[in-house]
This record gives C-alpha cells, structure tokens and sequence, in this order.
C-alpha cells in the first residue's frame, strides 16, 4: 500500500471484515497498526477519526501526504 504514491490525497482505502468490531480490532489493531504494516510514522494522527478512543478503534486513518504534496 505505501509502495506506490495514491492518486490524490486522502485517497480511500478499504479493509473488509465480518463485522466492525473485527476490523478495528484484528485489521486495524492487530494487523495494520499492531503489527506496523502501516508504520507510526505514515500516519497524522492528528487526523484520525476514532469510534471508540479507549479500544483503538479507528474509524478514519489519513496519511502523511508524500513529498513534495500538500
């Protein structure tokens, strides 16, 4: 995912999970956060929109834009 530069900033992308509280919890908590697939420092997390902040459970995780973009 962070290979190729996304068309346009914020571009969306899409994790697909049984229910909600699978992909906060194991996609994003586990895997691409808890695992840094998406490293700390790709994301602005001062952006993030959260569902449940005490969980982790991101609802919006925008990235950094690429050099050189604002």
């Amino acid at each position: 995912m962070l290979e190729r530069e996304p068309p346009r900033r914020d571009t969306p992308f899409w994790i697909i999970a049984k229910s909600y509280e699978q992909a906060c919890s194991v996609c994003w908590g586990e895997k691409l956060h808890g695992m840094q697939f998406i490293p700390d420092c790709e994301v602005e997390w001062n952006r993030i929109s959260w569902v449940d902040t005490r969980r982790g459970w991101a609802q919006a995780v925008p990235l950094n834009p690429w050099r050189g973009r604002v």
